[in-house]
């Protein structure tokens, strides 16, 4: 695109006024400013017991975008549940 780009720092303070600012709602902005805060800071507790399906994101997108018969895609359902013992931290 060949246009300039400023980066600013956004105290930590400011983020949850921020994203309000940019018309979430108020779960919202409390949603992603800790998961601004997670991503910052590489600090998350994993829970004792997640809830998890049965079937892995690889499965689950190949299923899920694959044509159907009549060559239309599938809608996407929400919530997607990870199961992938790869992605676990110890």
């Amino acid at each position: 695109m060949n246009q300039p780009v400023r980066v600013a720092s956004l105290p930590k303070a400011e983020w949850l006024a921020a994203y309000r600012r940019n018309g979430f709602s108020d779960s919202a902005a409390q949603s992603y400013a800790h998961m601004t805060e997670i991503f910052v800071t590489q600090a998350y507790d994993m829970p004792a017991s997640p809830s998890k399906g049965t079937t892995d994101l690889k499965t689950y997108f190949q299923q899920v975008l694959a044509p159907n018969a009549a060559g239309a895609e599938k809608p996407l359902a929400f919530p997607v549940v990870i199961d992938d013992p790869a992605s676990h931290v110890e």
